[in-house]
């Protein structure tokens, strides 16, 4: 029996998304998973949504085994162990962030006998069946690997790059997605992608990682937390790596409060790109905070020609250390 692969998706608001991933993942040709899903303080019907899911798997267990947990990782309903795929919703009466919510599901994961590896994987995605395979066979090559991606596509234009990993511009404060708005061409299957972190839509570690590096840090909320997660894996001696077989559709913003028709980001959501980039660079990179700072320029002109002039204000406020995104 193969090692297994504990795949952790979040949840806010967003079930409709979330049990199209979860179709999908159900579909993987991996021989050993469980699939976790955080419902991360949603206030919409999303619990019930899943509680209902569960208890119809329940009745007809042919097809899956699902299972509900409260925050503290306990039953909430009766479970009986047979040899299904198994679903595990986890409830959590408060919002955990990103980070948070990712974390409360690698806590039950790693609790399970055989654990060996954790997928992070948004809930606004669609994946490929061998998309965990590929992203195993490759974390397995190279055990300096610490953080391996996938190629990701944008979901309405399955044909373009979303990107294939990251790059930090320290200079300013600026990332930018590697191979993003691309037509994929295969350009990027041939050779070592040379990246400064695994974008979040899809992250794989595994046990040993885990254990020497810990798991995401809950300090950032939302953003910024896989720049940290891969800055702290390159200071402990790991890699970042990326299968370009391993093939997952992003919607991008579905949870996040960005407008599908506009692009444009919700003031919270801003507030924390803000908040955060300035927490990263301080904690890992302080010497190059003049730059960050010079760099909320490109924010502050984003702002004016969208007439966004409350953004501008809220913008001053945090740079200022004067509000918290999410007292916005």
């Amino acid at each position: 029996m193969s090692n297994k692969a504990s795949i952790i998706l979040v949840n806010y608001n967003n079930c409709k998304d979330t049990l199209e991933c979860l179709d999908s993942v159900l579909l993987i040709n991996y021989p050993n998973f469980d699939i976790i899903i955080v419902d991360n303080g949603s206030t919409d019907d999303s619990w019930s949504v899943f509680t209902e899911y569960a208890n119809k798997s329940l009745e007809n267990n042919h097809e899956v085994l699902c299972s509900l947990l409260d925050e503290n990782l306990h039953h909430i309903n009766e479970v009986h162990e047979v040899k299904l795929p198994k679903v595990i919703f986890i409830k959590s009466d408060k919002n955990l962030g990103f980070a948070g919510g990712n974390n409360l599901g690698l806590a039950y994961a790693r609790q399970q006998k055989g654990f060996q590896y954790a997928w992070f994987l948004n809930n606004d995605t669609v994946v490929e069946p061998n998309a965990l395979r590929y992203l195993i066979e490759k974390i397995k090559i190279d055990t300096t690997i610490g953080i391996v991606g996938s190629k990701l596509y944008y979901y309405d234009k399955p044909a373009v790059l979303q990107g294939i990993g990251g790059k930090i511009n320290k200079l300013f404060g600026r990332i930018i997605h590697v191979g993003i708005n691309e037509v994929d061409e295969g350009q990027y299957n041939g050779k070592a992608a040379e990246i400064d972190y695994v974008i979040g839509a899809s992250m794989l570690v595994c046990k040993t990682f885990l254990k020497d590096v810990g798991p995401m840090s809950e300090e950032y909320f939302l953003y910024f937390e896989e720049l940290d997660w891969a800055t702290r894996a390159k200071k402990a001696g790991y890699k970042l790596a990326y299968a370009p077989q391993s093939i997952v559709y992003h919607k991008e913003g579905a949870t996040i409060g960005r407008n599908p028709k506009t692009n444009i980001r919700s003031m919270q959501s801003e507030g924390y790109l803000i908040k955060n980039r300035i927490l990263f660079y301080s904690n890992h990179f302080p010497a190059y905070l003049p730059g960050v700072y010079l760099g909320f320029l490109v924010d502050l002109f984003r702002y004016l020609r969208n007439f966004q002039f409350k953004y501008i204000y809220n913008l001053l406020l945090i740079i200022t250390r004067i509000k918290h995104p999410k007292e916005l």
